[in-house]
């Protein structure tokens, strides 16, 4: 086989214009390199404007953007969690059940 046909353009190509990819049953990518060069500058140029304030999915409160962290994951660009509620959700536990310095021993 050497030549395959691109899963994006469908044309046929010789397979020196695919990227290799060990995990694809031929070897190499199902979309040719421009194809593949095209969606990663579409992808790019997708990136939306971060809203000015958001609702938290948690406490439901609306607040600037200034307190979510940036997350790329999500269409808004923020994570859905203000800081303090991902504060509390993630560290607290950990927070609550270590020591204190008091009661270490050295």
């Amino acid at each position: 086989m050497k030549d395959k046909q691109c899963n994006a353009c469908g044309k046929i190509l010789p397979l020196a214009r695919f990227s290799p990819d060990r995990r694809a049953s031929g070897g190499v990518r199902g979309k040719c390199k421009r194809c593949t060069s095209e969606a990663a500058k579409w992808a790019r140029t997708r990136r939306r404007e971060v809203p000015s304030e958001q609702s938290c999915s948690s406490c439901e409160r609306i607040l600037p953007a200034s307190h979510y962290t940036p997350d790329g994951a999500y269409v808004t660009g923020l994570t859905p969690w203000c800081r303090d509620c991902r504060e509390r959700k993630y560290y607290g536990r950990y927070r609550d059940s270590r020591p204190s310095h008091k009661d270490r021993r050295k």
